[in-house]
C-alpha cells in the first residue's frame, strides 16, 4: 500500500514526466507494475483482514463484539480524516491527490470517503453489516457478494466510495470461508501455489485486451480472487518454515493500521517536493530503486512517529478510548433485550392480551 501510493503519487509523475530516455522507461516499468500491484494488493489486504477477525463477526448479531470493532474502526476513520482535513487545510494545494476542503466537503467525508482511509471506513461498515449475514451458507454470501463487488466495479473502478462495495467480497472471503483458507495454509503444495501464481499472471493479461467493461471487471475480479488464494498458499508454508519471518510478519501486522493512517499525509507532503526528491537519487545513481527507499523510510518513519505519539500521550489517535466499547455494549444489550420479548413471546398470550 505505501508503495503503491509512492509509485503512483510521486515517483512516475517526477521521473516519467518528459516522457523520453531512461528515466521514461524506468518510470513505465514501475508503472507496469504498479498497475498490477494495484489489483491485487487492497484484495489481500482485506481477506487477511477478515479472516483475522472472522471468529468475531460470525458470533453474529446477538453479540457485541462486531459492531464494537465496528465503532472503534469508525473512530480511527472519524480522527484521521480530521487530520487529513487540516493536513490539506494548511498545505493549501488544491492539486494534492484527493485533496478535499470546506465545511460541506468535510462533512461528506465522514458518509462517503475520497481518500485512501476508505479502507478504514469499510472495516466499519463489513463489521456492523455482515453479522446479520452469518446464519446463510457460507457460498451464497460470498456469490452475493462477488455479484455486488462486480457491479461496484462496473460502474466505477476508481471512484473511492464504490470501493466500500467492490472489497466487500474480499473481506467476506476472509471472513466466511476462514476454514477454506485455513486449509491453504495448513497443507503445503508447491503445485498449488505455481497453479494459482500462473492463473494470477494469465488472468492479469486477460485484463490488458480490450475487452468490454463487464467482462475486463470481471476478469480483475479473478485475478484478485486468485490472488487471495496464492498469498495464503504460500504464507503458512513460509511462517512454519521461517520463525522468525512469522514473528516479523505479526509484528508487522500488529501495526498495520497505524503506518495505514499515517503514511497518507507523508507520502502526500513527498509529492510536493518529488521533482528534488529524484534529482536526489539522481545524484547518486539510485533513481531505480527510488520508489523502495521511499517506501522504506516512509515505513520508519511512520513507526517512529508511532513511538513519538505515545510518548506524547497521543495514543487516542491510534486506539479507541475504552468508554467506547463500552457505551456500544452497553447499547446493544438494551437493544436485544428490547427485541427478545417481542420475538420470544407465546403467540396463545400475545393472542389473550389483545383480546383484552
Amino acid at each position: 500500500m505505501v508503495l503503491y501510493h509512492v509509485t503512483l503519487w510521486d515517483f512516475v509523475p517526477a521521473v516519467g514526466a518528459d516522457g523520453v530516455g531512461t528515466d521514461a522507461l524506468i518510470s513505465e516499468v514501475w508503472d507496469r507494475g504498479n498497475r498490477f500491484l494495484g489489483v491485487v494488493r487492497m484484495p489481500v489486504l482485506l481477506a487477511i483482514s477478515g479472516y483475522l477477525v472472522s471468529n468475531r463477526l460470525l458470533q453474529g448479531r446477538r453479540s457485541p463484539a462486531p459492531f464494537v470493532r465496528g465503532a472503534n474502526s469508525y473512530y480511527l476513520y472519524l480522527v484521521w480524516t480530521a487530520v487529513l482535513a487540516v493536513f490539506y487545510l494548511v498545505m493549501a494545494r488544491p492539486d494534492l491527490p484527493h485533496e478535499f476542503s470546506g465545511v460541506s466537503a468535510t462533512a461528506l467525508e465522514l458518509v462517503m470517503p475520497t481518500t485512501p482511509l476508505w479502507f478504514i471506513f469499510a472495516l466499519a461498515v463489513y463489521a456492523v453489516t455482515f453479522p446479520f449475514l452469518a446464519g446463510i451458507r457460507p457460498w451464497i454470501v460470498v456469490a452475493g457478494l462477488g455479484l455486488a463487488s462486480w457491479a461496484a466495479l462496473i460502474m466505477g473502478e476508481q471512484v473511492m466510495p464504490l470501493k466500500v462495495v467492490s472489497g466487500a467480497v474480499f473481506f467476506g472471503i476472509g471472513v466466511f470461508l476462514a476454514p477454506q483458507l485455513t486449509a491453504l495454509t495448513e497443507r503445503t503444495s508447491l503445485r498449488r501455489a505455481i497453479l494459482f501464481g500462473l492463473g494470477v499472471m494469465v488472468t492479469y493479461g486477460i485484463t490488458g485486451l480490450s475487452l468490454p467493461a463487464p467482462v475486463d471487471r470481471l476478469a480483475s475480479l479473478l485475478v484478485a480472487v486468485l490472488a487471495v488464494c496464492f498469498a495464503f498458499t504460500v504464507i503458512g508454508p513460509v511462517v512454519r518454515r521461517f520463525r522468525r519471518t512469522g514473528v516479523g510478519a505479526a509484528w508487522i501486522g500488529r501495526r498495520t493500521l497505524e503506518v495505514y493512517v499515517l503514511h497518507v499525509p507523508m507520502v502526500l507532503v513527498i509529492h510536493v517536493f518529488a521533482d528534488q526528491v529524484a534529482q536526489g537519487f539522481h545524484a547518486v545513481h539510485l533513481i531505480v530503486i527510488e520508489p523502495l527507499v521511499t517506501t522504506a523510510a516512509v515505513v520508519a518513519a511512520a513507526l517512529l512517529l508511532r513511538k513519538g505519539a505515545s510518548v506524547l500521550r497521543l495514543n487516542w489517535m491510534f486506539v479507541p478510548p475504552i468508554a467506547l466499547g463500552a457505551l456500544v455494549t452497553s447499547a446493544h444489550k438494551r437493544i436485544t433485550a428490547s427485541i427478545r420479548p417481542a420475538s420470544n413471546e407465546d403467540p396463545a398470550s400475545a393472542g389473550t392480551r389483545n383480546s383484552v
